[in-house]
């Protein structure tokens, strides 16, 4: 229910903002929370990182990913990388 009803709001807030931009003022605030968002989110996907290699031992890690049982692990890592991507994609779209 979170989620939806967040995500739902971030869609009106995209929206709303599309269709009626405002200036932006301060653009180095923006891109201080972008730099620390991919600084974070870097460290979280290390130590997702540094666990899966504990987990999959000597395993390839393309074969760990097919076989794993681990659901949590696996989502922390794909939620970390999209968050990289995203910021990256955000702070490179940025003026």
């Amino acid at each position: 229910m979170l989620f939806s009803l967040g995500g739902l709001y971030s869609i009106y807030q995209g929206w709303h903002k599309w269709n009626d931009p405002e200036p932006l003022n301060q653009l180095w605030v923006a891109l201080l929370v972008l730099g620390g968002s991919i600084v974070l989110e870097c460290f979280s996907l290390y130590g997702a990182m540094r666990e899966i290699n504990l987990i999959r031992g000597s395993k390839p890690f393309s074969r760990w990913l097919k076989e794993t049982r681990n659901a949590e692990i696996v989502v922390v890592l794909a939620e970390d990388i999209a968050a990289i991507l995203g910021s990256v994609l955000a702070l490179a779209s940025s003026p």
